[in-house]
């Protein structure tokens, strides 16, 4: 087992550990003194909770990954800390819905749903000058609207 480090204990820019020339455990990555990311790994993939943070230590993003591929919730955040866009992914593609909000009031904007990484069903723009507009798709392609 290996501990690896790039820099200075002050500033350095990743922390992980090596067993059988494979990423394991918790890998931390930092940039100027401020956490970037945290990340899992089991046998050099991607496992469990990845988080992304801001400078200001706000979260940017959280998701989940199984055996190196996204699966699960995946929500972004803005800048301020509200949460800009949920989705939930299955191998490392979106299925379901998607929920795009605003950056300063946090006001549902967008509202989607994907199968296999492609706009299915309705999308909805929600928050559209009082009415909202409806379009309808079929892998990735508008039928209506």
């Amino acid at each position: 087992i290996n501990a690896n480090f790039r820099g200075t204990a002050k500033n350095f820019s990743k922390i992980h550990i090596i067993k059988f020339n494979k990423k394991t455990g918790k890998t931390l990555y930092h940039d100027l003194g401020y956490l970037r990311s945290i990340i899992y790994y089991i046998n050099g993939k991607k496992n469990g909770e990845h988080k992304i943070y801001y400078n200001n230590g706000r979260i940017k993003e959280k998701d989940y990954y199984i055996d190196g591929k996204a699966n699960g919730d995946n929500k972004l955040y803005h800048l301020n800390g509200n949460i800009h866009v949920e989705t939930y992914y299955i191998d490392d593609k979106l299925n379901g819905e998607e929920l795009d909000y605003s950056t300063d009031i946090g006001v549902l904007m967008i509202k989607s749903y994907f199968i296999n990484n492609k706009t299915n069903g309705y999308r909805e723009y929600v928050y559209h000058q009082i009415k909202p507009k409806l379009y309808y798709y079929i892998n990735d392609n508008p039928i209506w609207y």
